[in-house]
């Protein structure tokens, strides 16, 4: 049996039930059965905007880079807002810039809209100046359908899938 992994998810949307956190709260069901910790971070919108001359650290960036660290490996997963990243998410990770939370953190990229390929492209490109080190195996684009379903559904979907 494997160790256990302390796995930390960002949604980059802000919206109660984006695509995205569903994929995330779908991801945490997978997790779950295979006995990995699961935690999603929702302090985005408490991050105030990154300003490069600030003196000390908001406490809402001081949990994240917490949580990070804590972590064994992060998932994000966000949608795509005028061909580029949600601001929310950008400023987030502006915050983290100058530390080495994600140096060689294994990180996987999951998109529930497979038409946010320029969001993508611009995530991976921020992380990979982070340092993250990509599972490309575990980054995956799912076109999740509009209906309404919960995470359960969706794992259930997935499992019978594999």
């Amino acid at each position: 049996m494997t160790t256990p992994l302390r796995i930390l998810a960002v949604p980059g949307s802000l919206r109660a039930r984006s695509a995205n956190l569903l994929l995330l709260e779908t991801a945490a069901v997978v997790a779950g059965t295979l006995r990995h910790e699961f935690a999603i971070f929702t302090g985005l919108e408490s991050i105030p905007p990154f300003n490069p001359d600030s003196t000390h650290e908001p406490p809402a960036v001081a949990s994240m880079r917490s949580s990070i660290c804590a972590a064994d490996a992060v998932i994000v997963s966000t949608p795509e807002y005028a061909h580029g990243l949600p601001g929310t998410l950008k400023n987030a990770l502006d915050w983290l810039v100058g530390g080495m939370e994600l140096t060689d953190k294994p990180v996987a990229l999951l998109n529930a809209s497979a038409r946010s390929v320029y969001a993508q492209a611009a995530l991976r490109e921020v992380l990979v100046t982070m340092g993250a080190r990509f599972v490309d195996p575990a980054c995956a684009t799912l076109a999740l359908l509009s209906e309404s379903r919960t995470p359960q559904q969706l794992a259930a979907i997935a499992g019978s899938a594999a």
